[in-house]
Parts: C-alpha cells; structure tokens; sequence
C-alpha cells in the first residue's frame, strides 16, 4: 500500500468583481463613487464626510461647554455603546460636545469622577454645544 497524495485541489482563490465607479462632482471636485453608495437616496444616507468634517469644525469655534475656556476646544465623541460606539468604531458623528483638551481628558480618561457622573458631564456638554450650534445658526434644523 503507497500513501499518495489525493488529487483534491483548494479552489484557487478569485477576488469578487469589484463595483463599477461612476463620476460625481461635489463642491468642484469629482470624486468616483461606487454605484451602490450613488443609488442610495440621499436623505437616508448619513452626514456625508464633508458635513462631518464642517460640523466639527464649527464645534472646535465654541468654548468649552464645561468649563466656559476658549481656544483649546475639541471635539469629544460619545463613549455610549447606544451612540454607535464599539470596539475600532466611533459613534455617531452628531454625538460630539465641546470641550477643552482639560475637560476632555477629565471626561474620558478622569479618575476624580465615577463612571455615571463622567456620562453625565458629557451628556450635559453634548445638550450645550448642540444648543450653542442652533443659537448661532451654525446648524439649522431640517
């Protein structure tokens, strides 16, 4: 009896075809977009990254919406797992506050504080920056 190898082969693998890109122009600039993502109606889809990119910028020209300090704002992301956020995921990209590099170090990393009075703190940050974002009319409710 001879031991020979089987004639049982693994498939080779093959990428899958990879979706066709179609032009679109944004703001003067024309990026190529699957058709997949272009297909999607554009109220269901959501804060397209340039809005992301011009909300947080807005947040950063606020105070601190804790400690009143201007010109160290940073935009702090909810650290709620019923906001999105998750293990490599941040949250939802309107779950952002206004606060100061202290204030945001306080809040996430802070040992001063317990675990429910840091979500409050945050939560209460998150209701003033939005309120700030409204009043100036940097946001306008659709």
């Amino acid at each position: 009896m001879s031991l020979t190898r089987s004639g049982f082969k693994r498939p080779a693998y093959e990428r899958p075809p990879r979706a066709p890109l179609v032009p679109v122009e944004r703001r003067g600039v024309y990026r190529t977009v699957s058709q997949d993502v272009a297909a999607v109606p554009k109220d269901k889809r959501e804060l397209a990254p340039g809005d992301e990119a011009r909300l947080w910028a807005h947040v950063r020209s606020l105070e601190c919406a804790r400690c009143w300090r201007e010109g160290r704002t940073q935009v702090s992301h909810s650290n709620s797992l019923a906001d999105g956020k998750g293990r490599g995921l941040k949250s939802k990209p309107y779950r952002v506050a206004a606060l100061c590099v202290e204030c945001h170090a306080a809040i996430d990393q802070g040992k001063e504080l317990s675990k429910a009075e840091r979500h409050e703190e945050w939560e209460r940050a998150h209701r003033v920056t939005v309120g700030w974002l409204f009043e100036r009319g940097m946001v306008k409710p659709v």
